[in-house]
C-alpha cells in the first residue's frame, strides 16, 4: 500500500515536473524535481537523464556567439553564467532558458532567449545580419526562430506554433505627440482638410501633457498615414509591425509570459495596477521592468498599438494599456478592432526594414 502511494506521488510529481519544465519555470523545476527523486522508484530515472541538444547557424559566418544561461532573480529573467559549447556553436544542454548574446558583450543591446525542452534536438538559424541599419531609437531583431501564443490565460492568444520570421528593426518606443505634431505640422501645409481629419479629437490636451508621452486616438489609417509620411522623408521602409513581429519584439522567442519573464510584478508595467485612470499617460520607458530581450520598453503596459495584420473584417492590436489588470498584459494576448476606432489608450509604434 505504501508503494502504491509513493508510486502514485512520483506519477503526480514527475507530471508537474514536466509541465513546469515546458513552462521554464525554474523554481517550479527545482522544487517538483526534489520531490520526484525523493519519491520514484525508478521509472523516471530515464527520462530525468535526458537531455537536450542545440545547434546554432549564424549569417554572417563572419558572426560569433555565445550561450548563457538565464536565471530567474525576483520573477525575472536575467543573464547568468556562459555554458562552453562541445564543438563549435553545438552544445549539450540540460533542458531550460538559455540565451545566444555575442561573443565577449558585457552589456549586450539584445539576447535571444531559448526555451530548451527535455530530449529536443534544436537548430537555431540565426540571422544577423542589417544590426548596423537598425537606427539609434529603434531595437534590432535578429532573424531566427520564435515561439508564439500558446498562453490560455492571455485574452486572445493564439494556439502555440513556432515560426522563422527575417531580421528587422522596431522602434524602442510607441510614437509620440512630438513625434505627430511634426507629421500634423507638415500635413497641415500639403492639406489642410486631411490634417484636420487626422488630427486626435483631444489633440491640445495630448499637446498639453507634453511632447514625450505617446499619441493616442489614433485609427488605422492615421497611423499608416504617419508611417508613409516617415518613409518619404527618411528614405527608408517603415510600417505598422505584423502581429507576429510585435510578439516577437516585445516577448522574446521563448515563449515567456512577460517581456521580464513568468511571474507577473504589479508595478511592472503601465497598468491598471501602477497607474490611477484618468491620470496623464507615463512617459515611455517610466517602467524599465517592461523591456523585452531586445531592448524593446512598454510592449506589457502604456498603450495598445495598432499591427498591420487584419483578424477578418478587424485588426488585430497588441499590448497591454494603463486600463488593463494582470491578465491583460500577458504579451501573448490579442484584440480585434474596427479600423475607424479611435480610443485613448489606442497608439502605435513603427517597424524598420532592413532588406537584405
Amino acid at each position: 500500500e505504501n508503494a502504491a502511494a509513493r508510486s502514485q506521488l512520483a506519477e503526480l510529481y514527475g507530471d508537474r515536473y514536466a509541465e513546469a519544465e515546458r513552462e521554464g519555470n525554474g523554481r517550479d523545476i527545482a522544487y517538483y524535481r526534489a520531490l520526484l527523486r525523493q519519491f520514484d522508484e525508478g521509472r523516471w530515472d530515464r527520462w530525468l537523464r535526458g537531455g537536450a541538444e542545440l545547434r546554432i547557424d549564424l549569417q554572417p559566418l563572419t558572426e560569433d556567439v555565445e550561450l548563457r544561461r538565464l536565471e530567474e532573480r525576483e520573477g525575472r529573467l536575467v543573464l547568468g553564467e556562459v555554458v562552453e559549447p562541445q564543438t563549435e556553436l553545438t552544445w549539450n544542454l540540460a533542458p531550460g532558458r538559455y540565451a545566444a548574446v555575442r561573443v565577449g558583450d558585457e552589456t549586450p543591446a539584445w539576447h535571444y532567449p531559448l526555451n530548451v525542452r527535455r530530449n529536443q534536438r534544436l537548430r537555431v538559424r540565426l540571422d544577423l545580419r542589417g544590426e548596423e541599419h537598425a537606427g539609434e531609437r529603434f531595437c534590432f531583431i535578429p532573424g531566427g526562430h520564435t515561439s508564439l501564443g500558446g498562453d490560455l490565460a492571455a485574452p486572445g492568444s493564439t494556439p502555440e506554433r513556432e515560426m522563422d520570421l527575417p531580421a528587422f528593426a522596431i522602434a524602442r518606443h510607441p510614437v509620440s505627440v512630438g513625434a505627430y505634431s511634426r507629421f500634423l505640422g507638415w500635413l497641415q501645409r500639403e492639406d489642410a482638410a486631411e490634417a484636420r481629419a487626422r488630427t486626435p479629437r483631444d489633440w491640445s490636451g495630448q499637446a498639453r501633457r507634453g511632447e514625450s508621452r505617446p499619441v493616442t486616438g489614433l485609427s488605422l489609417s492615421d497611423a499608416r498615414r504617419y508611417c508613409r509620411w516617415l518613409t518619404d522623408l527618411t528614405g527608408v521602409t517603415l510600417r505598422l509591425p505584423t502581429s507576429e513581429e510585435w510578439e516577437k519584439a516585445i516577448r522574446g522567442t521563448d515563449g515567456r509570459t512577460w517581456p521580464w519573464g513568468n511571474r507577473f510584478h504589479p508595478t511592472a508595467a503601465a497598468s491598471l495596477h501602477a497607474c490611477e485612470p484618468g491620470e496623464p499617460l507615463p512617459v515611455p520607458g517610466s517602467f524599465p521592468l517592461d523591456r523585452s530581450p531586445f531592448g524593446v520598453e512598454d510592449g506589457a503596459g502604456l498603450v495598445w498599438e495598432w499591427t498591420e495584420s487584419a483578424d477578418e473584417h478587424m485588426q488585430i492590436v497588441r499590448g497591454g494599456s494603463v486600463l488593463d489588470a494582470e491578465d491583460s498584459t500577458r504579451v501573448s494576448g490579442r484584440r480585434s478592432l474596427r479600423r475607424d476606432r479611435r480610443l485613448p489608450t489606442l497608439g502605435f509604434r513603427v517597424v524598420r526594414e532592413l532588406g537584405d
